[in-house]
């Protein structure tokens, strides 16, 4: 977890992963799944938008923009995903938390 959490911004692989715990990539997966009750891969999705909900509220760069700075692929896959965790879009998140302060 310390290295997704250090290098979320970064693309990462199942490889750099397994090295850094000196388990095989398999075992790797299953320890992982067992112990967090979710694969590697949606840890990553999840923490990188935590990420983004910080930039969000914290920073008045573009939506693109921090979609990019936490490795999503595309702005439109962000948003998706966004979407999905918060249930409703960046922008909207932005405006309700950026009002609150």
């Amino acid at each position: 977890m310390n290295y997704v959490h250090n290098h979320y911004s970064e693309k990462i692989n199942l490889d750099d992963i397994s090295s850094q715990v000196n388990l095989s990539k398999g075992t790797c997966c299953r320890e992982f799944k067992k112990y967090m009750n979710c694969s590697i891969f949606e840890y990553i999705t999840n923490y990188r938008l935590v990420e983004s909900e910080k930039l969000l509220i914290t920073t008045n760069e573009s939506i693109t923009d921090i979609a990019y700075k936490c490795d999503f692929a595309s702005a439109s896959y962000f948003i998706e995903k966004f979407k999905l965790q918060t249930g409703m879009s960046p922008f909207i998140y932005r405006k309700k938390k950026q009002s609150k302060k």
